[in-house]
């Protein structure tokens, strides 16, 4: 297979001539079709900032070496983020919670390379609210999952409007980054599951292509994708923290419900696998501060939700047990049927019955 041009050396090189030139730079781990870098630079910006996140688009992925992955997806990461810092959801305040987007500072369009801002973070939200050692304040956590469910929001009434500015580089990426993840999350359940309702469900969720009605989603937002920087453990500095919605270049056209679909499973599965109630406090407070969905959105997202559980490979510890993939491969099939059959009482008897009655919301 053919080396990857981007090593260290042509990063610094390709930089040298811009006001991003870098004396250093540490990879990262940028995704699968990704070469991730933080750059030392050697003159710091005019905001004080001494450090750049650098993102080369790859051809290929080394754990999949035979899948032709399309670089659209760096330019509709590129489109979105410029896009979105005059938007409403550029920057989103919530009690302590500041909720942002990176800026593009520079893209490099030949070599498909992004030079991104960097945000100073403890961790990704993820790891953060798997640290069950931790002692995390439910105030805390509660205006965590309303900052986000806020952010949310703002981020598909913004994206519903600019949708038509943004379709060239968002539909090229439906068509081929999209297709890829669905069909990357289509034979997860098929691999897992030999019910054909569920089979067929799942796979006319995961092929339909762009319709009336679709809006431009993240297409990954979960905890994964969020870097937070707190100051909860600091005691010289009143609490607060920061939130940075990264990992764009997956963002496609879809129904709204994709988005939140995928949050809410990921924070479930956050409690299954690592028993983070701190995950369930803010999942209920994502759900409370997005607004009511309809029936229809509230079933079609339940489905979402099981589907997405099939993943679970991104959430699960390597201490996971059996026992806990077969528990969750099984809801996973058990909600796909109740949004499919829109089986009020068996979703009203799940933790996602808040999605059908709201008073519900107050007890996850």
């Amino acid at each position: 297979m053919e080396k990857p041009a981007d090593t260290s050396g042509d990063i610094l090189h390709s930089l040298q001539d811009t006001p991003y030139a870098c004396s250093s730079v540490e990879e990262l781990c940028g995704g699968s079709g990704n070469a991730t870098y933080r750059g030392k630079l050697s003159k710091s910006l005019h905001d004080g900032a001494d450090t750049v996140i650098i993102k080369h688009c790859e051809e290929t992925c080394p754990k999949v070496p035979h899948l032709a992955l399309s670089t659209n997806r760096c330019i509709t990461e590129r489109e979105i983020l410029t896009a979105i810092q005059e938007s409403p959801a550029g920057r989103v305040s919530h009690k302590d919670v500041v909720v942002k987007c990176p800026r593009i500072h520079h893209y490099i369009p030949h070599e498909k390379t992004l030079i991104l801002e960097d945000f100073p973070h403890d961790s990704t939200l993820h790891d953060w609210l798997s640290n069950t050692d931790a002692d995390r304040d439910a105030t805390t956590l509660a205006a965590l999952g309303e900052a986000l469910g806020t952010w949310l929001m703002r981020f598909h009434v913004w994206s519903e409007s600019a949708a038509g500015s943004l379709s060239g580089a968002v539909l090229a990426n439906t068509n081929s980054t999209g297709k890829d993840l669905n069909r990357t999350k289509l034979q997860a359940v098929k691999r897992q599951c030999d019910d054909k309702k569920v089979r067929d469900y799942a796979a006319d969720l995961l092929s339909s292509a762009p319709k009336p009605g679709d809006v431009v989603v993240h297409g990954e937002f979960s905890t994964r994708n969020i870097l937070i920087q707190s100051s909860l453990n600091n005691p010289d500095r009143p609490p607060n923290c920061s939130l940075a919605i990264i990992g764009w270049e997956t963002a496609c056209y879809d129904l709204f419900t994709r988005d939140v679909a995928s949050m809410i499973a990921g924070l479930y599965m956050q409690k299954h696998f690592s028993g983070s109630e701190s995950a369930m406090t803010v999942l209920q407070a994502f759900v409370a501060n997005y607004p009511a969905l309809s029936e229809e959105e509230a079933y079609r997202t339940v489905a979402q939700v099981g589907e997405n559980l099939f993943h679970w490979g991104a959430y699960a510890p390597e201490t996971h047990t059996e026992e806990q993939v077969q528990t969750i491969v099984e809801y996973g099939k058990a909600l796909i049927i109740m949004g499919m059959e829109e089986d009020r009482e068996g979703v009203l008897g799940t933790f996602l019955r808040c999605l059908l009655e709201p008073a519900a919301r107050l007890d996850v």
